[in-house]
């Protein structure tokens, strides 16, 4: 993900990032809370199945890029923007709190007891 730009942000029972690349799209849905430090350095948890209108402050990535993005085998999820801004997900013993979606059928996805899992189609 790393150097992509995020066109889209979308809010539901979660918040879901959407990502343009030249080999298709990307989409880093995040269900469970999650921290969040603005490009100013105020930090605050994001909570998005039970306060969707406290995500205001995480919209504001939707004008800048992916710098790093790094899964971690515990599930937990970092990830730094251009802006200066970043968030962290923790894993979750219980439930997926985050999902990696793109080309080639890629699927990563935390997994409940914090692990990840991996899915893509192999190409030939």
């Amino acid at each position: 993900m790393a150097g992509l730009p995020i066109v889209q942000c979308r809010v539901d029972h979660a918040v879901t990032f959407g990502f343009d690349s030249p080999d298709g799209s990307y989409d880093l849905r995040i269900e469970e809370d999650f921290a969040f430090v603005s490009a100013e350095g105020v930090e605050v948890v994001l909570r998005p199945q039970t306060d969707p209108t406290g995500l205001g402050p995480v919209l504001a990535c939707t004008r800048t890029s992916v710098v790093e993005a790094l899964a971690f085998d515990d599930g937990r999820l970092a990830v730094a923007f251009a802006d200066g801004s970043r968030l962290v997900v923790d894993g979750s013993r219980e439930y997926e709190p985050w999902m990696l979606s793109g080309p080639a059928k890629l699927v990563v996805v935390s997994t409940p007891g914090g692990a990840l899992a991996l899915w893509y189609e192999e190409t030939t």
